[in-house]
């Protein structure tokens, strides 16, 4: 009787915390906005079924610990239709990882902390939740109602974050915004860069890191913090067995796609990849190391 007692109370809290995380999405979600208005009720989803709303792209998000994501559909004039999600992703940082999931090169809608307008589409960050609002068809005024959905959101969101703080350990000099990204494991961090082995750095979702590219001089740079020190030796010294072929630290080495070359420091691994020379992998471990020295980051 007690094993009951106890299982129907942790059953009941559960069910007590889902809806409370449901009625907080659903709130964000208005009910008409520039003369569309919802076309019925909103539909919820969480990690295991999610891939019934995205098709194909649901680990991306299951990757950067999706919680629940509410979806409704807006009608406007002339019968198009306008998709509202909102994914709540538990933390600013990975709320900052799934917008910039994607290359972002469109212009800036001014909503959330970041936004991008491109294709008839709005796509912004705010606190914990990244938002999508996508028209199904163009039209009229369609525009008008895509921004001003997204506003509406992003005013009902209380709260705003910060970028991953790892972001502030990239060097900035040449480093193109459009093309950064956030990271836990493997899966996700392979979609951005192509890299031999099976999982060298040892990544897994106790692990966090951020990749960007740079056009002059060309590379990709990354930093990964680890769960401790002993972590971040032993992630060097699988790449430097798989990747570098045995060949240790120091100088940079030539590998097919360019240079590479990292360093370490307590949690924290830096690592270049693809430089078009060893000099300019060597520069940008200097510009980390000044980064450092100046108090960016955490250890």
């Amino acid at each position: 009787m007690k094993n009951f007692c106890i299982n129907t109370f942790l059953a009941g809290l559960i069910v007590m915390v889902g809806t409370a995380g449901a009625d907080e999405l659903r709130r964000l979600l208005p009910d008409s906005v520039a003369g569309y208005k919802a076309g019925g009720a909103a539909e919820f989803f969480d990690g295991d079924n999610l891939f019934s709303l995205i098709d194909g792209g649901a680990e991306v998000y299951r990757s950067l610990n999706v919680r629940r994501v509410v979806s409704r559909r807006y009608e406007g004039p002339g019968a198009v239709e306008i998709l509202v999600d909102i994914f709540d992703m538990g933390s600013p940082a990975d709320a900052f990882g799934a917008y910039h999931h994607d290359i972002r090169e469109g212009e800036s809608a001014g909503t959330g902390q970041e936004s991008e307008y491109q294709g008839g589409s709005l796509y912004f960050w705010k606190g914990r939740y990244f938002v999508s609002v996508v028209s199904l068809r163009r039209g009229t005024g369609v525009k008008k109602a895509v921004l001003s959905l997204g506003r509406a959101v992003a005013g009902a969101v209380r709260s705003e974050g910060t970028p991953p703080d790892l972001v502030a350990e990239l060097p900035a000099t040449g480093l193109l915004k459009s093309h950064l990204h956030y990271f836990h494991d493997w899966a996700l961090f392979s979609r951005y860069v192509g890299l031999s082995g099976e999982n060298p750095l040892g990544l897994s979702e106790k692990t966090e890191g951020v990749v960007g590219r740079y056009k002059s001089p060309r590379m990709i740079g990354l930093v990964i913090r680890y769960p401790s020190a002993k972590a971040a030796q032993s992630a060097s010294g699988s790449f430097t067995d798989e990747v570098l072929a045995g060949k240790g630290a120091g100088r940079p080495k030539r590998l097919d796609e360019g240079w590479a070359a990292f360093r370490i420091d307590g949690k924290l691994l830096w690592l270049v990849l693809e430089a078009e020379s060893p000099a300019a992998a060597e520069q940008w471990l200097a510009s980390s190391v000044k980064k450092e020295r100046s108090g960016h980051g955490k250890r």
